[in-house]
């Protein structure tokens, strides 16, 4: 697969030991893809960005490079790609597919002009087949994490939040035990606070995983802590190390894969994970490899779920099960190749 332009919203930069891969390094290690970089911010060319909810700039960067493919990441990129670049090969890795981006989708017959739509939920190839979408065009991939990096087995206990590093951990009022939430898109914390004081467990929330703060919000005898501070990669992974088990509460209505990182980032780590069930998620729950799945906003299913905790046999089976299944299903490897075999049959 040659002369393929990666357009992304994020660039994971350097690979480095200290943070996870991502398709992105491995599109261009094994594939020979070139990631464009996002240009500097321009006053005409943010303000139209900013009306149409796209991302002009980098499809006029990627256009000077004349790709005879183009794979982006977000539709908020592909769109003005493709009118950049009529003339390359345009796929695009799908999220969120929202009522007004549908809208746009029916309306135009745009998305009907790419290659491949690539999707990590059932629920939104169904958005895309209501709204006129070619089913041989759109691919459901199972989603991935780096299971070599979120290792159970890497102590990072020296430059993390473990006890013999300096007091970090208690600096931030974190108790010898607690369920651990991670991420911000669609998180239902109302629910997941209600049932976490119900069941009478400790709560870390980490809003937004390396992109979040430096203090603490309470103090050591606090049911709540929201850590508030950037979290290198290193030290996220050593707060799963640590914690008794995941909890990923999605809010309602939820039809696209909203928490799924989080989730596989607490199997990867070997814990009991606690998922509400949306319809976005309903690829990925697993009974058997899940502690429990709740109702999505009820605290009582949630509580329920929790108070399993207690089974200590119970929780180490599925904890088990879960590294397990992702080493089996959730590889970055077979997303990867799954792209790159998908690219290839269809701009062939």
């Amino acid at each position: 697969m040659t002369d393929l332009a990666l357009l992304a919203q994020t660039n994971p930069g350097r690979v480095l030991e200290s943070r996870p891969l991502t398709d992105l390094d491995l599109l261009q290690q094994r594939y020979g893809a070139t990631m464009v970089p996002k240009p500097d911010r321009r006053v005409v060319l943010t303000a139209l960005e900013a009306a149409t909810s796209t991302e002009l700039r980098h499809a006029l960067a990627a256009r000077r490079l004349r790709p005879s493919s183009v794979l982006s990441f977000a539709e908020r990129l592909a769109f003005p790609a493709m009118l950049a670049m009529p003339n390359s090969r345009h796929s695009c890795v799908a999220h969120n597919l929202s009522r007004q981006r549908r809208a746009l989708a029916k309306s135009t017959g745009w998305m009907n002009r790419l290659r491949r739509i690539f999707v990590v939920a059932t629920a939104q190839r169904d958005a895309l087949l209501g709204v006129g979408i070619e089913r041989r065009k759109i691919v459901v991939l199972s989603d991935y994490i780096d299971s070599a990096f979120f290792d159970p087995s890497i102590d990072s206990s020296d430059g993390g939040f473990g006890q013999g590093s300096a007091g970090r951990g208690r600096e931030l009022g974190l108790p010898s035990e607690f369920l651990l939430a991670v991420g911000q898109e669609r998180r239902d914390y109302k629910t997941l606070i209600g049932a976490a004081r119900t069941a009478g467990v400790p709560l870390v929330i980490v809003p937004s995983s390396e992109w979040v703060g430096e203090e603490a919000q309470g103090s050591e005898r606090s049911d709540v802590i929201v850590v508030q501070r950037r979290l290198p990669w290193v030290e996220l992974r050593e707060l799963y190390r640590r914690s008794l088990a995941v909890a990923v509460a999605i809010e309602p209505n939820t039809d696209y894969a909203a928490g799924v990182n989080g989730m596989l980032e607490g199997m990867s780590m070997a814990k009991p994970v606690f998922v509400t069930g949306t319809s976005g998620l309903a690829d990925y729950l697993d009974p058997e490899c899940l502690a429990g799945i709740a109702h999505p906003g009820d605290i009582g299913s949630l509580t329920c779920a929790l108070e399993r905790l207690g089974d200590t046999a119970l929780m180490s089976s599925r904890s088990a099960a879960a590294r397990e299944k992702v080493i089996r299903e959730y590889t970055l490897e077979s997303y990867v190749g799954r792209i790159s075999n998908e690219l290839e049959i269809a701009t062939a």
